[in-house]
């Protein structure tokens, strides 16, 4: 099992996160992580960061296409990333069977993550785990775009 990582995640010591002030405002937060074409069934590619104290308003996923076989067989799951590193905290996903397919956004496809992702007084990273492996593997940037709030204004 390989792990890739975002930039904000690499980085995140000098740039602190971003945190809601303003009651009802909403704060947008973008991560790209490089993915090699080492890619395989299990990996981790972790994106951003949700902050302690704030709530999930929207996550999207843009990718470059990691499986450039004309029928793609990669898909993922995102949501939030266990304590282990190794999968995803169950009934967090955001995303269900996502395809990383060219020009394709990807959003939230099941209310799984955004009825049982509460509020926590640590941050959380959310991540992506590929559950199917490419048939033709690519390399490529993945990019999370994660919109949150403060939990309570």
């Amino acid at each position: 099992m390989a792990t890739f990582t975002s930039d904000l995640i690499t980085n995140i010591k000098r740039r602190p996160l971003v945190m809601p002030d303003v009651a009802g405002s909403v704060v947008a937060q973008q991560a790209t992580a490089a993915v090699t074409n080492a890619h395989a069934a299990n990996d981790i590619i972790k994106l951003g960061v949700l902050p302690a104290g704030c709530a999930i308003v929207d996550h999207k996923v843009v990718s470059a296409e990691l499986d450039t076989h004309a029928t793609d067989t990669l898909a993922y799951d995102c949501g939030i990333l266990n304590a282990d590193g190794d999968g995803l905290v169950s009934n967090t996903k955001l995303i269900s069977a996502g395809k990383m397919e060219v020009a394709k956004v990807q959003g939230i496809n099941t209310a799984e993550g955004m009825v049982n992702i509460g509020v926590d007084d640590e941050d959380r990273v959310i991540a992506i785990k590929i559950t199917n492996v490419a048939a033709t593997k690519a390399a490529g940037n993945v990019t999370g775009i994660l919109t949150y709030r403060a939990s309570a204004y």
